[in-house]
């Protein structure tokens, strides 16, 4: 049973309501309705001051901001913390309001600003104790350079707010204070470290898959599970590194050319790449290592008896209590505010780097693009952190792509080298399955006390809420966040073969991010990189989230380039994460003892590479490396659940076709590439749809415009427009009728047998519908779905192709082809209830459109005050799985649910020729001219000026800020 709770019970109408009284506080600040105006006072009073000079405690000299017509500023001082702490002032100037409401998420405090409402999230993120996990990070783990920088960045952000509130810190937070009286305290170090497993959860890899593969086994058999989820296919999609392997407790690289002149290779050249033998396969690839199994050799053979378990043969009874319990927390998970984006197969990035051979500037040249949710503002806010003059005392020349409420740079350049990042995709989260008694949980044949810790969640305008968070050896319970799991001991069978019921089941999270780390050091030391070796050494401290790290450096005749895998990564002693696993048996424990001390792959036998032979780096969320035991194989098992590659083959077709065709690449190639909106799944499938038999008119007449389309999705594309529609309901007949109702999007109805005895002849056929949120229903047309698809394009008469009558005179479709047509028929009306029966005027771009949305009221308060607060539409181009990855979940609908958030491209032969482009602007302030000033050019793809020397940056100028002692 959960946790005992005390307090008032949580409605969703609390949120609303709380809302609704912060509406009407900005609605009278606006004056909407009394025959006022939007106060000019209300809405300036909160905009930084941008010239002369201000005096801030703690400064030991004094700070320049110097800030571009886009507002973007570069700072300039002394020595180190007068450096950080300038930062944390400026970033409180334009965006106190976002830095607010992600330290209170963060802590699970939402409910102290936004009342009831939040209480649910509150206690979810207790639970996983972020904010535990970020003060032990602070106390022990940190070095003490860190937290001096931390705190003079604390320091900063507070000499802003004193003696600030309400209007003259955000029209947000006017609204707060006069509706409740709310005033902000002041921030503190772990705030921002905090902010780091924020990132790590919204990057935190496979956990969605876990649980959707765990409750399609309630209607689907195992081999349908494995047909939807293919392997990688490493035949046509390159992964991350080729040929590397681990030799002596290292990784070594394919043989790579020698052509840097840092003198920083590590020795990585002479190694071979067969140089291993196979005595490196420790077992962690869980490839078939379930054993009591199907052993399938994919390691997720183990489910077939339908229970949705890992490989634990002896606890089918077991079944019925996880799905309840998974399905449950999915709609959990779709509750939890996600800072980066809902965690689901659009997550992901793009990064490449060319070696100078290969540029027409004779350097590498670099390029970014991380996908994330769409937000206003901006997840990113560009900065410069300079030296006056670089010393002991002041150690940093960096410039690029910050988090407002952390010190440093994320993603950039300094003077000597640039790096960018994507999601490696890492397996770092395993749920389990644990067995409770009134007295703990079950583990090993003995009963063990749950670790339990108290917490209360204070709520505006309402009674506090106390709740009891209980742990085993491997993580926190969440299922004890949920009133429906709560009951699901009392309704999940267990055969006399599983441990005994007790009081039934619950969910434990084992994740990385809760162990304390040191990845707030790695972001200082990364800053201040200088070559290789020490961009290797700082790397090793990112341990969570775990990303790819691309890399370049203007040293030599070409410069160099490489790319490293870090991260803290488990070594599993069973089983290989891919479906939840029985917390009781210690066989399914992390490596590192039966106490749940993981062990992790050791970073010294993490993947990497320095100037490979091919000349570029490519990372796009595709596979890092070929898993295995042979030559040229890596023996670890990152993760299962990769994507596909689509986007990545793509980029590596791109920079492969301009090396053959002029053998030089530019900076505008880069950027040109960036914006690629070509289709792979168009490409295969259009030639298929073009030579179905239509007899409707109307239909055929959409279908031509299929004829002589070069499957690129621009914006402006009434082809892109009716494939697409085509895409989506190919995948809705085949794939999303067939899914249980906790995958299909809420409100989807399909009617399904359900049993009444053992003759299926006896099923009743009722009315089920989904119950699954928009940002994570399934099918949602990602690249596994090419995958998928382009696999049972081959055979015609798959079962999946069968999708039942479902009006008179309709018959089943029961090969590709009819089902082809039908949605082919489907996308026809369905365009033209959206878009008019007019073909002429279609177009891929109204259908596909970005909304920007202020966080909070934004997004939950009525139409007017969304019109004040949000932006858009635009009307954009690229589509799921494209380079240029405006994606969007084929279940729900068209409109744009990610984007890339910034792009970049580092010119290491001329910094100050570098490029970027935000999503938004710098300011997070309503009607600033630099709120959403770059988003137009953003949507065109268009990139910026990027300003790094003193002598450019005072070039673009428009305005400076003294900060003085």
């Amino acid at each position: 049973m959960p946790a005992k709770e005390s307090g008032p019970s949580v409605k969703k109408k609390g949120r609303r309501a709380r809302l609704l009284v912060l509406v009407m506080v900005l609605a009278l600040l606006a004056g909407l309705g009394y025959g006022a105006y939007w106060s000019a006072d209300t809405v300036r009073s909160s905009f930084p001051q941008a010239t002369g000079s201000l005096k801030v405690p703690g400064l030991t000299g004094t700070v320049d901001v110097k800030r571009d017509e886009r507002g973007i500023p570069q700072l300039y001082a002394d020595n180190d913390e007068d450096l950080f702490r300038a930062q944390g002032f400026v970033h409180a100037q334009d965006r106190f309001w976002e830095m607010d409401v992600r330290r209170h998420m963060t802590s699970g405090r939402l409910s102290e600003m936004f009342g009831s409402g939040q209480v649910e999230t509150d206690a979810f993120l207790r639970t996983l104790g972020w904010r535990q996990v970020a003060q032990a990070e602070f106390d022990t783990k940190l070095s003490p350079e860190t937290k001096k920088y931390l705190q003079a960045y604390a320091d900063g952000v507070n000499a802003y707010l004193k003696g600030k509130s309400g209007k003259d810190l955000s029209v947000e937070h006017a609204a707060l204070k006069l509706s409740d009286g709310y005033a902000p305290e002041k921030w503190t170090p772990v705030d921002s470290v905090a902010w780091l497993k924020a990132m790590a959860w919204d990057l935190r890899g496979n956990m969605q898959d876990e649980i959707d593969r765990s409750l399609m086994a309630s209607s689907l058999s195992q081999q349908q599970i494995d047909e939807l989820y293919p392997p990688y296919p490493f035949d046509r999609n390159k992964p991350i590194v080729e040929g590397g392997t681990v030799a002596g407790g290292k990784y070594a690289p394919q043989g790579t050319p020698g052509t840097g002149s840092t003198g920083t290779g590590t020795g990585s050249t002479g190694t071979g790449t067969g140089s291993t033998g196979t005595g490196t396969g420790t077992g962690s690839t869980g490839t078939g290592s379930t054993g009591t199994g199907t052993g399938t050799g994919t390691g997720n053979g183990a489910t077939g008896t339908g229970t949705g378990l890992a490989g634990n043969a002896t606890a089918q009874g077991a079944g019925v209590g996880l799905r309840t319990q998974l399905s449950a927390l999915a709609k959990t998970l779709d509750e939890i505010p996600a800072i980066l984006g809902p965690n689901g197969s659009g997550i992901g990035s793009n990064s490449w780097v060319v070696s100078g051979k290969y540029t027409t500037t004779g350097k590498p040249l670099l390029a970014n693009d991380p996908h994330l949710s769409p937000q206003l503002p901006s997840v990113w806010y560009q900065m410069g952190l300079h030296c006056r003059a670089v010393s002991a005392q002041c150690q940093y020349d960096v410039a690029g792509f910050t988090f407002s409420g952390m010190p440093g740079v994320v993603i950039g350049h300094n003077a000597d080298i640039a790096w960018g990042m994507t999601n490696l995709g890492a397996d770092v989260t395993d749920l389990y399955l644990e067995q409770i008694k009134p007295d703990g949980y079950v583990y090993d044949n003995k009963t063990l006390p749950f670790t339990t810790r108290e917490e209360e969640i204070k709520v505006a305008g309402g009674k506090s809420k106390k709740i009891t968070v209980r742990s085993t050896n491997n993580g926190p319970l969440i299922s004890d966040r949920s009133d429906e799991l709560g009951t699901v001991g009392t309704r999940a069978p267990v055969p006399s073969s599983a441990p005994d019921r007790g009081n039934g089941y619950a969910v434990a999270l084992r994740w990385t991010a809760l162990d304390p780390g040191k990845s707030m050091d790695a972001v200082f030391k990364i800053d201040k990189a200088k070559d290789f070796n020490s961009f290797r050494a700082a790397a090793a401290d990112f341990e969570v989230p775990s990303q790819n790290l691309i890399y370049a450096d203007n040293k030599g005749q070409y410069g160099n380039i490489g790319y490293q895998a870090p991260g803290r990564i488990p070594m599993r002693t069973q089983g290989d994460g891919r479906m939840p696993a029985p917390g009781w048996d210690p066989k399914y424990a992390w490596k590192g003892g039966k106490d749940g001390n993981a062990g992790y792959i050791p970073q010294n036998e993490m993947p990497w590479e320095l100037n490979p032979a091919r000349g570029y780096v490519v990372t796009a969320n595709q596979a890092v490396a070929e898993t295995g035991t042979g030559a040229g194989k890596y023996p670890y098992v990152l993760t299962t659940d990769w994507g596909y590659g689509a986007r990545s083959q793509r980029i590596n077709d791109l920079i492969e076709a301009k090396i053959k065709d002029s053998g030089k690449i530019s900076t505008d190639d880069m950027r040109t590439m960036q914006m690629d909106n070509s289709s792979e799944i168009a490409a295969l499938l259009t030639p298929m749809l073009a030579k179905i038999q239509v007899t409707d008119p109307d239909v055929r007449s959409a279908q031509k415009l299929l004829d002589g389309w070069n499957y690129t999705q621009e914006s402006d594309s009434a082809a892109a427009a009716y494939f697409n529609a085509v895409w989506r309901n190919i995948l809705k007949l085949s794939f999303g009728d067939k899914m249980p109702k906790e995958l299909r999007i809420e409100g989807d109805c399909v009617n399904v047998k359900e049993a009444t005895g053992p003759n299926d002849d006896l099923a009743e056929v009722v009315r089920e519908c989904g119950t699954r949120g928009p940002d994570s229903a399934q099918p949602d047309g990602g690249d596994r779905w090419f995958e998928v698809v382009r696999r049972l394009v081959k055979d015609e008469k798959s079962a999946w192709w069968k999708s039942p009558a479902r009006k008179l005179g309709e018959k089943e479709t029961t090969t590709r082809d009819e089902l082809f047509a039908r949605a082919m028929e489907d996308a026809r009306w369905e365009l033209t209830a959206k878009l008019g029966k007019d073909q002429s005027t279609w177009s891929w771009g109204r259908l596909h459109q970005l909304s920007l949305k202020n966080q909070t009221i934004g997004t939950e308060g009525p139409g007017f005050m969304q019109w004040l607060l949000n932006r858009g539409p635009w009307n954009l181009g690229g589509g799921e799985a494209t380079v240029n990855a405006t994606g969007w979940n084929a279940s729900s609908g068209y409109g744009v649910t990610w984007v890339p958030s910034m792009r970049m491209v580092v010119n290491l032969n001329d910094l100050d020729k570098s490029r970027w482009i935000n999503l938004t602007g710098a300011s997070g302030h309503a009607y600033h001219s630099n709120y959403t000033d770059q988003t137009t050019l953003w949507a065109k793809g268009e990139l910026l000026e990027w300003a790094f020397g003193k002598e450019a940056v005072d070039k673009a100028t428009v305005e400076t800020l003294t900060l003085k002692p």
